[in-house]
C-alpha cells in the first residue's frame, strides 16, 4: 500500500519502568517506507533531562556495589 508517515517527536522510554529517558523534535514529513523496507532517521539532537540521567547513573552504581 502507499501512504506517508509524519513524525513530530521521538521519545525514548526505559522498558522496565516506562520512565521517559529522552526526547527530540523530529518534524519529519512524508517518510516513504516500502513494504518490508526500512527507513533511517536523520541525525537529531536529543535532550536528556539531567535528573533522569543522574538517577540512572546512581542506580547502576548501587547495583555494582551489591
Amino acid at each position: 500500500n502507499t501512504g506517508f508517515i509524519s513524525a513530530k517527536e521521538l521519545r525514548v522510554y526505559e522498558k522496565k519502568t516506562g520512565k521517559q529517558l529522552a526526547f527530540t523534535k523530529l518534524n519529519t514529513h512524508k517518510i516513504s517506507i516500502p513494504s518490508g523496507g526500512m527507513y533511517q532517521l536523520p541525525p537529531t539532537h536529543i535532550n536528556l533531562p539531567v535528573l533522569t540521567v543522574g538517577q540512572l547513573v546512581f542506580e547502576e552504581l548501587q547495583k555494582k556495589q551489591q
